[in-house]
């Protein structure tokens, strides 16, 4: 008859004892990756919503404004009641606005990327395949 009798309990303790603190660490990890995503996630979102509402101001508010008040500054002009400078700034007013619902909307167009690359991301992660 034999015995087998493990003479190395302490060096398996210890072992189990660096995979459970293996395990914590890229537990941890991977909650610090799922919580950046959900950031960035979050962030893209607020970033589109903002520049979505610039956008609405300018096209509804700023640009028609900037019409009306170059119409009624031409029609002045035409009828000699204004100056050719102020027909000038008043065209430049229009062009700015409309540059600036431009610049508006390619905001917006960036922060829409970044909310599919931030969306992405988080389909990808590990812990959406976790949950599958």
């Amino acid at each position: 008859m034999s015995l087998n009798l493990p003479l190395n309990l302490g060096r398996l303790a210890a072992r189990e004892h660096e995979a459970r603190a293996a395990l914590s660490k890229a537990e941890s990890e991977r909650l610090a990756v799922r919580d950046r995503i959900e950031q960035r996630i979050e962030e893209a979102s607020a970033s589109l919503v903002l520049y979505l509402h610039d956008v609405e101001i300018m096209r509804g508010a700023v640009v028609p404004a900037s019409e009306r008040s170059l119409k009624a500054v031409r029609a002045a002009y035409e009828a000699n009641r204004s100056d050719f400078l102020t027909l000038l700034n008043s065209t430049r007013d229009l062009l700015r606005a409309r540059l600036e619902l431009y610049e508006a909307q390619v905001m917006a167009h960036e922060a829409e990327a970044e909310l599919k690359r931030a969306l992405a991301a988080d389909a990808t992660s590990p812990v959406q395949e976790d949950q599958r």
